[in-house]
């Protein structure tokens, strides 16, 4: 248990940026809370749950604000310690780009988000995508939307998962990936998801 400690605070003096990346339904909930008790490893989320329960009482009023909110978030997140992030990178290039595409947000709005975006990050060293069939995704994303999280009809998942397989195709994205298939068993997406993270931070010592 020290020398994983030791080698965490290594790891976190030398910055590597990883975001992990994953459509609604994707098990970040059960995967993130395992590797925070298995393996000390704490991601840092954007997400909260009173702002989940304003963006579903009305999106078109929230989504701007919501958006803006877990781009804030994130900010003072990567201005500390940490180096594991949640959707650091989707948030700009899935969910906005998506939502400009839907004309749920205007060009201007996008415009703003995407100065302010450009002013508070470089790009993640490394991405972690978790994926898994389209069929079990949206299953567990209905199974989990409710009065504080956010449904998706199914076409309009489609449109995402659409989206994120071609975001994070490795001919389509200059960012290393390593993939993790999440309808695998939790022992053995945790053992990769580690795995990536050793890999990541032997790489750079």
């Amino acid at each position: 248990m020290i020398l994983i400690k030791i080698d965490l605070f290594i790891f976190y003096l030398i910055r590597m940026m990883i975001s992990i990346e994953g459509l609604p339904g994707c098990r970040k909930d059960e995967i993130y809370q395992a590797l925070k008790e298995k393996h000390s490893l704490d991601v840092n989320r954007s997400d909260t749950k009173e702002w989940q329960e304003l963006l579903v009482s009305n999106p078109e009023k929230w989504i701007l604000a919501y958006q803006m909110n877990r781009l804030i978030t994130l900010n003072y997140q990567y201005s500390g310690s940490g180096s594991l992030y949640d959707s650091m990178y989707s948030i700009k290039k899935v969910y906005v780009e998506y939502l400009l595409r839907q004309n749920t947000l205007t060009t201007q709005e996008y415009d703003v988000f995407m100065r302010y975006y450009n002013l508070m990050f470089k790009a993640p060293d490394v991405i972690i995508y978790f994926f898994g069939t389209f069929e079990n995704t949206y299953r567990r994303m209905l199974e989990k939307s409710g009065s504080n999280h956010v449904s998706y009809s199914e076409e309009e998942f489609k449109q995402l998962h659409y989206q994120y397989e071609w975001v994070y195709d490795n001919n389509n994205c200059r960012i290393p990936i390593y993939k993790v298939n999440i309808d695998d068993k939790l022992d053995n997406i945790l053992r990769n998801v580690v795995d990536i993270i050793e890999k990541t931070k032997n790489s750079v010592t």
